[in-house]
């Protein structure tokens, strides 16, 4: 089971998949395996749907959250651990709902705050 990162809101979605990122630490201090580190791309709604579908045969766990949202970050860690405990058997995709679509502040310009929060919780493909 890979944790996938979703941040979306109506049609666009801000997604960690498969790819990797850059140099990171967690909270613990400990650099994450490249291969666990996660990385951001924007979506389109249907490609978002695509994702979820790749996850046929496990339980999909969609969590919606948002950096400026205190129980969401708040709960956040327990989606976190829910990955480390059932990986196997559970797909936890996190949606970020962030984008507000306001014009000049399209999807990828939360993007850095997104990821530096997913580094934050030590969340991992």
């Amino acid at each position: 089971m890979k944790l996938n990162v979703i941040s979306a809101v109506f049609f666009v979605s801000l997604v960690a998949a498969l790819s990797v990122s850059g140099p990171s630490r967690t909270a613990s201090g400990k650099e994450p395996a490249e291969s666990a580190k996660v990385s951001v791309e924007v979506l389109n709604w249907e490609q978002t749907q695509k994702l979820v579908a790749r996850h046929k045969g496990q339980i999909v766990v969609l969590d919606a959250w948002s950096t400026s949202c205190a129980p969401c970050k708040e709960e956040f860690p327990n989606l976190v651990k829910l990955h480390q405990r059932h990986g196997k058997d559970v797909a936890c995709i996190s949606m970020s709902c962030d984008y507000a679509g306001i014009k000049n502040k399209p999807p990828e310009f939360y993007r850095e705050r997104v990821l530096k929060f997913l580094r934050e919780q030590e969340a991992t493909v």
